[in-house]
């Protein structure tokens, strides 16, 4: 009878030894990772520190202690739906809904438009494939305009200038504002000479090319009478 209920007792120590090592089983990966833009605040690296979480670039694989039966994610996320920061370790609750890591909240309020987001997980390190950082959205970049001198059918500089640098008012006065620019006259054909153009030309000149024929009866004596002159005195 002794050696059967030292055999018993062996049993049920076996059994409870089993039993608690069994809890001792799970494993979480503790780590940090941060968005490059952030600065970790100085109380959250510290705490990150307490909780042997020293390199945030790598990671560690921790026993959990009893009672926490998984692990979990928490994800501080801003408004596009990114990671600020990340945080993995075990489950000190059995929640779905609710993040355990309640002294992270500080460090991700929505008024600083951060909102947090806890993943639960069971099972052993089942945690190991969340620890790096999620992007969901990239803001599209805002476009500019060309400034370069462009061909037809598209914009130039000026236009592009007037558009963007100055306002309305301006541009409307300087549109009802009048031309100071003097216009220049059309210059005259130069067409060439014909034999029409010629005779119009000389039937329009103020002197004529040859003596009329009224003028000839008194200028004959004249003439006679300065080369009888000339005659004599020869």
């Amino acid at each position: 009878m002794a050696s059967q209920s030292l055999v018993l007792v062996q049993l049920f120590c076996l059994v409870m030894l089993a039993r608690h090592s069994a809890c001792w089983i799970n494993n979480c990966i503790h780590a940090f990772r941060h968005n490059k833009s952030y600065t970790p605040d100085p109380k959250l690296k510290k705490m990150m520190n307490e909780w042997q979480i020293l390199d945030f670039t790598s990671k560690y694989d921790f026993q959990c202690l009893i009672g926490n039966v998984g692990c979990q994610t928490y994800r501080c996320k801003n408004e596009f739906g990114n990671d600020i920061f990340v945080v993995n370790g075990c489950a000190t609750k059995h929640e779905h809904l609710k993040c355990v890591y309640d002294k992270l909240d500080p460090f991700c309020l929505p008024e600083d438009k951060r909102y947090e987001h806890c993943e639960y997980c069971e099972g052993t390190r089942c945690n190991s494939n969340k620890i790096e950082l999620e992007t969901l959205y990239l803001p599209k970049t805002v476009g500019t305009k060309s400034t370069t001198r462009s061909t037809k059918g598209t914009t130039t500089t000026e236009e592009l200038d007037n558009e963007t640098d100055e306002p309305e008012s301006t541009k409307h006065s300087k549109k009802l504002a009048p031309s100071t620019k003097r216009t220049r006259r059309p210059r005259a054909s130069k067409r060439p000479k014909t034999p029409e153009t010629t005779a119009t030309n000389a039937a329009a000149a103020p002197y004529p090319s040859a003596m009329p024929a009224v003028l000839l009866p008194f200028c004959l004596p004249l003439f006679f009478r300065h080369l009888t002159v000339n005659v004599f005195d020869g």
